[in-house]
């Protein structure tokens, strides 16, 4: 059977695989807003000094924070369907729990394997390019941060807006990645398709935004009903048997194997 290898094993339970991604980011974005939000109040006391400290903040997450997260997301898109059923599935209500000993279970070499290319995209520049935008979002709250005093609050909740979004942004570019199986085009195309899917708020949390992704950002739907439908073509069973093993053995979302069977002789 002929399918593309760049889909596996991420296609399998995705959805789930989505809400565990979806975890591993809102901890990063929770973990780190405290320390963003200090720093853009005390830098805020100085005019416009909440821009600065930002920009030590952005360099400290483009060498330990985001590196971090990737890896952890790497591990939980490119777990083979077993080991991925085993750690999570199984512990689907203690979801979060499965995700750390799945994170745990995988040795250095596989994590570096998964991950060198990937963490070395997302260095300070880039980092800088889209958090720069991101303040541009936030004109209001960037003009205030350059008022002595007022600077110091607004400072801190630009800092809040800027880091959960930011976090959020660059999560869901990964995840884009390995819901794809490459970058759409090039690192920055795949984060302009995925940044309306992202909006700007201090929010940490935004459960269903890379299921969203899957389903909003046509080429990563197409190629997935395309693996589908490959298994409709080259699979001697009836369609109904087909679908059946796709979605309950296999863990292909429902709505891109129907679409699959529709599109099917």
């Amino acid at each position: 059977m002929s399918v593309p290898f760049e889909l596996t094993p991420a296609i399998y339970n995705l959805d789930l695989r989505n809400r565990a991604a979806e975890m591993i980011i809102t901890r990063f974005a929770i973990e780190h807003a405290a320390v963003d939000i200090g720093s853009g109040f005390v830098g805020g006391l100085i005019p416009g000094g909440s821009l600065v400290a930002l920009a030590g903040q952005l360099a400290y997450q483009a060498a330990r924070v985001y590196p971090e997260m990737t890896r952890k997301l790497a591990v939980v898109y490119g777990a083979e369907p077993d080991d991925f059923t085993r750690n999570v599935v199984r512990n689907a209500l203690i979801i979060e729990a499965g995700v750390d000993s799945l994170v745990a279970a995988v040795g250095p070499d596989v994590l570096g394997a998964l991950t060198l290319d990937l963490t070395n995209e997302f260095g300070s520049e880039f980092l800088k390019e889209i958090a720069g935008e991101i303040v541009a979002e936030s004109s209001a709250a960037t003009a205030l941060s350059f008022i002595p005093i007022v600077g110091a609050v607004a400072g801190a909740a630009l800092d809040a807006i800027v880091g959960a979004t930011l976090t959020w942004r660059v999560g869901t570019i990964v995840s884009a990645y390995f819901q794809y199986g490459d970058y759409l085009g090039s690192r920055r195309s795949t984060y302009d398709a995925v940044k309306p899917l992202v909006a700007r708020s201090a929010k940490t949390s935004r459960p269903g935004t890379l299921t969203a992704v899957r389903k909003n950002v046509d080429p990563i739907r197409e190629k997935q009903v395309r693996f589908a439908a490959e298994h409709f073509k080259s699979q001697r069973l009836p369609k109904d048997e087909i679908r059946r093993m796709l979605i309950e053995d296999l863990g292909v979302p429902e709505d891109v194997v129907d679409e699959a069977y529709r599109q099917s002789p």
